[in-house]
């Protein structure tokens, strides 16, 4: 656990007011469900009971908690699986699902990391290729550790990318 935190209990009407809600509406219901969702958070009443937000009490306190299927225990589903991932920068990756270097990823069975969308202020982007899984940058956060300590250009990633499926399926000293 990063935090050393592993849940947060809050009643539902202090979260909704927290976030300047005073009641709450379907809309508002789904927009959470699907932000703890995408999140891979759960929310739990007394004695780990699962509840929907949207059923409760406004007044229960609940308990969010990192879900169960969503626990990163398979070290294949992090960014920084097997080493650090390389941080590729190029001014065309601010048109994020649009740009070449996005399409060439997917082209190629890269997979979203899926823990946050894209940020048009952002030129970057962390690719691990042990899993090959990508993850847009964000402003002022350092997603994980870089490869080398120092961004690379597209190009510059392609052939490093090549290198690596040169060598893919061999043992680490077979050439």
């Amino acid at each position: 656990m990063y935090s050393g935190i592993n849940c947060k209990k809050i009643k539902l009407r202090t979260l909704l007011k927290e976030f300047g809600y005073k009641r709450r509406t379907a809309e508002l219901v789904d927009k959470i469900n699907k932000a703890f969702d995408a999140l891979g958070l759960a929310t739990y009443l007394k004695n780990r009971e699962p509840c929907d937000v949207g059923q409760i009490d406004i007044d229960d306190m609940i308990v969010i908690r990192l879900g169960e299927d969503k626990k990163m225990s398979d070290d294949m589903n992090r960014i920084s699986f097997g080493s650090a991932a390389v941080l590729v920068y190029d001014e065309s990756l601010k048109s994020g699902y649009e740009s070449d270097f996005y399409k060439w990823l997917t082209g190629n069975g890269f997979k979203s990391w899926g823990k946050h969308g894209f940020f048009g202020s952002c030129p970057w982007i962390y690719v691990n290729l042990n899993n090959k899984v990508y993850a847009f940058g964000m402003p002022g956060i350092k997603i994980t550790q870089e490869f080398g300590n120092h961004a690379v250009t597209i190009e510059e990633f392609v052939e490093i990318y090549n290198i690596f499926e040169k060598y893919q399926g061999k043992k680490p000293l077979e050439f």
